[in-house]
């Protein structure tokens, strides 16, 4: 069974936190190390930890509901 593409984000999403989480705590000597072991684009990682936005919260001003009204809307 093929993920979805909401599935595949959340993941992407959830390596990239690991992947930050890693950096910042320095479990690493290099980047090289952090991009090899979590399997991550290293442009990915750098515009991540530069502009600390994930995926969705990237792609909301194309949306039509930001992001906290589709929270408040499913709670």
């Amino acid at each position: 069974m093929t993920k979805t593409k909401s599935q595949r984000i959340i993941e992407i999403d959830r390596k990239i936190k690991e992947t930050l989480t890693a950096l910042t705590l320095k479990q690493f000597s290099n980047i090289y190390q952090i991009i090899k072991h979590f399997n991550i684009d290293h442009n990915t990682l750098k515009y991540r930890f530069i502009k600390n936005k994930s995926i969705t919260e990237s792609h909301e001003s194309t949306q039509f509901l930001t992001i906290s009204e589709e929270i408040a809307l499913n709670q």
